[in-house]
């Protein structure tokens, strides 16, 4: 007779040699080694539990430390259940009813069903974190190549020929101040990216007002052109 508690194994036999030597081998051997894989699996699942709630607690201010970590540590539970977790460990049947009891008493099926909730959600907000920074490396080359396309667009402009040479004489003045102006309207595109909801608004302004001044002074260098 065999009893499994949490924290106990024990089995209870005839009081002759021969059923004592049986019942002993298979307790000190096949039996002990379930016991201790099925410990095992408990004390892993208790460590990954700790790791879940140290990650959840971890601060936001370094989005990919966190998705290392998390990454890290999905790698880690992906082995525990492909090398230790196992849902039969041998084609004795008494063995198999036994490391099904040992398995129930420890509550470990249930933990591990919790687990894979707890894991599942982790991996899923690593997933989100990782799209955040692509997100935030696009707008920052979106911004850089906005950067570069001023001088371009300048260059090309007034590479035109659409001023008389009287005029040409006024081009570099014209150039240094639409060159000041798409700055201005760069870097005010660059902070309604990264500005709060609330603030976008009063940015979305400004951005407007320097575009105009933009049309504008194309608009006079076009005027002055034709006039000439």
């Amino acid at each position: 007779l065999y009893g499994i508690t949490r924290k106990s194994f024990m089995v209870i036999s005839k009081n002759n040699n021969k059923s004592r030597q049986v019942w002993s081998n298979n307790f000190s051997t096949i039996y002990a080694r379930l016991v201790s894989l099925a410990l095992m699996q408990r004390i892993s699942i208790m460590k990954f539990s700790a790791e879940v709630t140290s990650i959840s607690t971890l601060a936001m201010d370094n989005d990919t430390r966190m998705v290392e970590r998390i990454d890290d540590f999905y790698m880690a539970y992906i082995r525990f259940v492909n090398q230790s977790h196992f849902l039969e460990v041998t084609g004795q049947q008494y063995g198999i009813e036994l490391y099904d009891l040992l398995l129930y008493s420890m509550r470990i099926k249930d933990q591990v069903q919790d687990l894979d909730n707890e894991v599942e959600e982790l991996h899923k907000f690593s997933i989100v974190l990782e799209k955040k920074a692509q997100g935030r490396s696009i707008k920052l080359l979106t911004l850089l190549g906005s950067l570069f396309l001023v001088p371009s667009f300048i260059a090309g402009f007034y590479g035109m020929n659409l001023f008389p040479d009287e005029f040409k004489e006024n081009i570099p003045l014209l150039q240094a101040v639409t060159i000041l102006i798409l700055l201005i309207a760069g870097g005010l595109w660059g902070i309604l990216s990264l500005s709060r909801q609330e603030n976008r608004r009063f940015v979305n302004f400004l951005l407007a007002a320097v575009l105009f001044m933009v049309i504008l002074v194309m608009g006079l260098s076009l005027w002055a052109a034709m006039r000439a």
